[in-house]
């Protein structure tokens, strides 16, 4: 493998609304709320020079199966994973990272929640494993003249709101704690005990339950209300000290660079109306944002046609010559490149297929029970 091929560097904000990102049209959701689109400079520094899909939608409403299918350009009944924690990404399918690793490429990937990743097998060809940016950073450096993929799952907006994941910031948890109790106290709600778990220390899960248990209108505008000002911080946070730590190493400025989500997030199907994602097809919680900069490569500022999370696989595939390689679809709505887009053409309409949690207990690579959405 030359060391001329690009480095790949993939991004995903846990979370992430589409309508909170730069180039994002005028939300009507934000504004039925009285709220508005965050002004994220990071984010949009960042991003700069990349083609926005403003029509992507994801495979699913929940973490596991829409990284399995943005790591196999297929979909839940292809790839396997169909349940939260039950299914695990079949042993028939190549990932990226595999297909990556063969080709000669040294790969890594970085999350705040690996747990949620390592029993379903979707790290499967990354070679290396950390939970901390500066780890992550310390490899990229260690593999100078090698072509590298760097995938960076971030954790910092998803639920419980306003209160990013990193250590730097638990100094402002109590305040946010108290200022949640005193909402549901407010309103005569009872208030869920602290308890550590797994994934989430007691004050970070305490005020995730807090959210949840208001579910009236005021409580969906509270919720909402956090997460935008969760998604500043983070913005003018740790995404600026990632920002920095790419500019000093002139990371994205030669690699396939992709920043999306994995879903969004959104209100609650009724009756309740709290705010939240994983059991629902509305468009909140399916649409995502999807930006791609490709190294010389002239692209369109923003695509408007719909595409697919299973898309991202197949591009950057086919942007390397290796499209070949991809384990084939089942599917006509399955993962395919968007390189013709880039090139203004535009390819025949398609569904979005969107699948929630299915009620199995094993794997399976084909099967039905998904539930199909053109978004």
């Amino acid at each position: 493998m030359s060391p001329e091929k690009p480095s790949i560097v993939i991004i995903v904000i846990d979370a992430l609304r589409a309508d909170c990102t730069p180039l994002a049209a005028d939300s009507p959701h934000l504004r039925a709320a009285g709220l508005k689109r965050p002004d994220l400079p990071t984010l949009a520094g960042i991003v700069a020079g990349a083609t926005a899909f403003t029509q992507a939608i994801s495979c699913s409403s929940y973490t596991t199966a829409c990284h399995a299918s943005l790591f196999t350009g297929l979909l839940p009944p292809e790839h396997g994973v169909r349940a939260f924690s039950v299914t695990s990404l079949s042993s028939e399918v190549r990932t990226l990272a595999e297909i990556l690793v063969a080709a000669g490429y040294a790969t890594c990937a970085m999350s705040d929640q690996p747990v949620f990743f390592q029993p379903e097998g979707l790290l499967r060809g990354f070679q290396t494993l950390t939970t901390t940016e500066d780890e992550a950073f310390s490899w990229w450096d260690s593999y100078q003249g090698m072509p590298r993929m760097l995938f960076m799952h971030l954790w910092d907006i998803h639920q419980p709101y306003g209160m990013p994941a990193g250590r730097a910031y638990r100094a402002g948890y109590p305040a946010i704690v108290d200022q949640w109790k005193a909402r549901l106290l407010s309103r005569n709600l009872p208030i869920p005990a602290a308890q550590d778990t797994y994934y989430e220390d007691a004050d970070r899960f305490q005020v995730g339950l807090m959210q949840q248990m208001w579910q009236d209108d005021q409580g969906f505008k509270a919720g909402l209300e956090d997460y935008i000002a969760g998604l500043v911080r983070f913005d003018r946070g740790r995404l600026a000290d990632l920002s920095a730590a790419f500019r000093s190493r002139r990371i994205l400025d030669d690699s396939i660079v992709v920043l999306t989500a994995d879903h969004g997030e959104g209100r609650d199907i009724p009756p309740s109306r709290r705010v939240r994602h994983g059991n629902s097809a509305i468009d909140d919680q399916i649409r995502i944002p999807l930006f791609l900069r490709l190294p010389d490569r002239p692209t369109l500022p923003v695509v408007p046609h719909q595409v697919s999370q299973a898309d991202i696989a197949p591009t950057i595939l086919d942007a390397l010559g290796l499209l070949h390689e991809r384990t084939a679809p089942l599917s006509a709505v399955s993962g395919r490149s968007l390189l013709p887009l880039l090139s203004n053409d535009r390819p025949g309409e398609r569904a979005a297929y969107i699948e929630l949690s299915a009620n199995l207990s094993r794997p399976s690579r084909g099967g039905a029970g998904a539930a199909r959405a053109g978004a």
